[in-house]
């Protein structure tokens, strides 16, 4: 058995999970107060004692939220995991940032360059949490390379930095890299700050919108098109604005390498192609960009096609060229079929000078002569991997859609392991699923969803299908796909997989009754309680686990913190797994301060000064 990989002290836990929850009898209070609340909608005013208590209310769960902070941090003293220890400070300091701001930064102050210098302890303590692989001596963290998990450790604080203090950021990125003495990447490394944009584009598109266009100013650098992608997905306008001021800019100085930028943001993602085939673009501001791109990119192509001949252009360019060009062929072929001659001349005129070896055909990822290869070392092998070439077989046999899907469905139900199999067939039924919602409709994709095993791409599946059903009013049907789903995860195996479905769910379910979700808030509790949250002993290959201490509960908890505070703590109150309990805690007060205090400079000591 794994040792705890925290040790908090029991005494000072128990302050975190008893102290900080309140009699539940001002969780009935506030219960009882949105029922009357409710019933007196349509009375035409609200007594002055009415406001004053609900106010009273509020500030006693702002001071209550800020003493939950308080306690979890003190006792992050206890956790003896660098991990943990630095993932729980970084939710601590993002719960005292309205509030407490100072004590923000010198938390991020302090932890930052902490992060450069988690090694794997000497002694054994952590079991299998902690391994080295391979000759090289890679250290891992469960299961994954440690810098990765720096990585992401420094994502995660920096996004939240990033939010509300950008100058912070660049200061911490620059010091950090200076300790390096290598200036060279301190410029690039300063660019962590606008990649922190991609982590915020989910929870707080607004903060990501303002450091993407901050980073304008400096030039557009070359990742920008893909974190105006993440962008798009939750703040599509915005996202579009940028886009186009962008483009606006690179068209009047008519620069190829600024329009190459661009180009990733009009490309059609594999997904696109799955679910919509040719009819990807079906946003019409989405359409709206690809279509001013591509029109503006069979100018550019006539004009070098006159006066830009290969010939006089060095190998790298003439290489980056060739790209650009075949890359955007197939939205040339959905958007402006009439000018694809420009495109094939000028990849014409660029194949002529290219290297042989870079001009000639490339493999790709599947192919039937693959295929057979991979099926024929199958045959010949055993175990794990056996399993691991029927694994990459199914996947060259259903070629994301392109392929056949009986024959990868046969390849994959002959994986032995019980884990890997339920994987490779959960996601064939799930792409195929989405590939299929669009043209068979619901019901088809419905019947595939109910052929899943593992949880995740179930829920998934299942969101997208609900998603398809409410398009058109079908709100008694979704609303019935929503019970049954939550039905078969309430008696679903208790593992991480389950608990990263419940988690899927409730950021897919953002806008569903809370009554619902908090239901759903309960199965992950119970499951969290009953699940064995460490590394498996022999993980699979291209196997994806759930932990928590790699996950973001912010996006999850902020509807049900704005819903009901004091039955979200109850909730929590439940929870057996400290070092989980510690970060929901802290991901959760930290939702409701935001909800409550954003505008507001109020410092903390006189919220917790405040009377009764």
């Amino acid at each position: 058995m794994i040792k705890k990989v925290i040790n908090c002290n029991p005494a000072v836990l128990a302050v975190v999970l008893l102290t900080c929850f309140p009699v539940y009898s001002s969780s009935l209070g506030q219960n009882t107060d949105q029922k009357v609340s409710q019933k007196s909608v349509k009375k035409p005013a609200v007594s002055k004692e009415a406001e004053d208590e609900r106010a009273r209310k509020k500030q006693e769960r702002i001071k209550q939220a800020l003493n939950i902070v308080e306690a979890v941090l003190t006792d992050t003293k206890n956790i003896s995991n660098p991990v943990v220890r630095i993932k729980t400070r970084i939710l601590a300091a993002d719960a005292y940032w309205d509030s407490q701001p100072e004590e923000a930064r010198e938390i991020i102050s302090e932890e930052f360059p902490k992060i450069a210098k988690i090694t794997i302890p000497e002694s054994p303590e952590f079991g299998n949490v902690w391994s080295i692989k391979g000759s090289g001596k890679t250290p891992m963290y469960k299961g994954v390379p440690l810098n990765e998990v720096k990585a992401q450790l420094r994502r995660e604080m920096l996004a939240i930095v990033s939010a509300r203090d950008s100058a912070l950021a660049r200061a911490l990125v620059a010091v950090d890299k200076k300790n390096e003495k290598n200036d060279e990447a301190v410029t690039e490394k300063i660019d962590e700050v606008l990649a922190s944009a991609a982590g915020l584009a989910d929870t707080d598109p607004e903060a990501a919108a303002r450091i993407i266009k901050e980073s304008l100013k400096t030039g557009v650098t070359d990742g920008l098109a893909f974190l105006l992608m993440r962008l798009r997905d939750s703040s599509p306008a915005e996202a579009s604005a940028i886009f186009n001021q962008m483009f606006s800019d690179a068209r009047t100085r008519g620069n190829l390498w600024e329009f190459q930028q661009l180009v990733p943001y009009v490309l059609p993602t594999e997904l696109d192609r799955l679910v919509g085939g040719k009819h990807y673009l079906t946003d019409s501001q989405r359409m709206k960009d690809a279509n001013s791109l591509i029109e503006y990119a069979a100018e550019l192509l006539y004009r070098r096609i006159q006066t830009v001949p290969p010939s006089n252009m060095s190998p790298e360019l003439v290489n980056r060229e060739y790209f650009i060009w075949r890359n955007l062929l197939a939205v040339f072929n959905d958007l402006k079929p009439e000018s694809v001659w420009l495109v094939n001349m000028r990849l014409r005129q660029l194949t002529a000078v290219r290297p042989q070896s870079a001009s000639g055909p490339t493999e790709g990822p599947w192919s039937e002569e693959r295929l057979k290869t991979l099926i024929a070392a199958a045959k010949s092998s055993f175990g794990d991997t056996r399993d691991q070439y029927l694994d990459s077989a199914a996947s060259n046999a259903w070629r994301f859609g392109a392929g056949d899907l009986d024959q990868a469905l046969q390849l994959a139900e002959s994986i032995e392991n019980k884990d890997l199999r339920a994987s490779t067939t959960g996601m064939l039924y799930f792409q195929a699923g989405l590939k299929f919602l669009r043209t068979e409709g619901p019901d088809y994709a419905l019947g595939l969803a109910r052929k899943i095993d593992w949880a995740v791409y179930r829920t998934r599946l299942y969101l997208a299908v609900i998603a398809t059903l409410n398009s058109v009013k079908a709100t008694e049907r979704s609303e019935m796909l929503r019970e049954e789903l939550l039905d078969w995860l309430r008696v679903s195996d208790r593992t991480s997989d389950t608990a990263w479905a419940l988690l899927d769910y409730l950021d897919g379910s953002k806008n569903d009754n809370a009554e619902r979700n908090f239901e759903a808030f309960e199965i992950l509790v119970r499951t969290l309680n009953g699940a064995n949250l460490d590394p498996p002993d022999n993980k699979p290959a291209h196997r994806t686990y759930w932990y928590p201490d790699m996950h973001n509960f912010r996006k999850s908890l902020a509807p049900l913190a704005n819903a009901d505070f004091d039955r979200g703590l109850e909730i929590i109150q439940t929870l057996k797994q400290r070092e989980v309990a510690m970060q929901i805690l802290l991901a959760f007060s930290a939702e409701y301060l935001k909800i409550h205090q954003k505008g507001k400079n109020s410092s903390s000591k006189a919220v917790l000064k405040s009377e009764q």
